[in-house]
């Protein structure tokens, strides 16, 4: 294993953040020798919206209060700015969150072509909007309104199911479906299972 990249993508609540917490102790064990990076988009956004200054209280009034997409050049640039921190050269990277709509991943696919980064996955995590609303509604945040889930599940319909279109197009990216309605741990065997078969086939 070389210098993998692992997008995990679904609707909210569908569990990515315990999978991928799960898959970088999974990467770590089997290849010690590789550093694992992970970038969650929606956990930096959060502590963003929090600091001071007109650009986040901006945000926070998209995010927070009325639970949209913030415009592609502030994702864009916690990912980027992410990237020129941490990325050496070597390492495995888990993207968490990110991309979301299409532009975004247009320029992601730049920035992983200048970094070198061939070898992407796709970890599509599938559930139902009906399952992905009952976990929403009932893990307790405060920006887990009912008003705020329904927009962010129409969201990933609308914006991220494009995304994930462009990535099942693009010959670079190889796709994952994973069913996301199974225990924590049958989720996780069936991402490890799947991307094991595809690393055998491409060595």
């Amino acid at each position: 294993m070389g210098q993998e990249v692992f997008i995990f993508i679904g609707r909210s609540g569908v569990g990515k953040g315990t999978q991928i917490e799960f898959f970088k102790k999974y990467l770590a064990k089997k290849y010690p020798q590789k550093r694992v990076i992970v970038f969650a988009q929606g956990e930096r956004l959060r502590e963003f919206i929090k600091t001071p200054g007109y650009t986040a209280q901006l945000a926070k009034e998209i995010v927070h209060d009325k639970g949209l997409l913030l415009p592609e050049f502030i994702a864009v640039y916690n990912w980027a700015d992410f990237f020129i921190d941490n990325v050496r050269g070597e390492e495995n990277l888990i993207l968490d969150g990110s991309p979301r709509k299409l532009r975004e991943a247009e320029l992601l696919d730049e920035a992983l072509e200048f970094y070198n980064k061939k070898d992407v996955y796709v970890v599509w995590m599938r559930g139902s909007r009906e399952w992905s609303t009952k976990l929403l509604l009932g893990r307790g945040r405060d920006d887990d309104t009912s008003e705020n889930v329904k927009r962010r599940l129409d969201w990933f319909e609308k914006d991220v199911a494009e995304t994930i279109k462009y990535f099942k197009k693009n010959k670079k990216y190889t796709v994952l479906e994973i069913n996301a309605e199974q225990t924590k741990e049958e989720v996780h065997n069936e991402i490890v299972s799947k991307i094991e078969k595809r690393l055998i086939v491409r060595v």
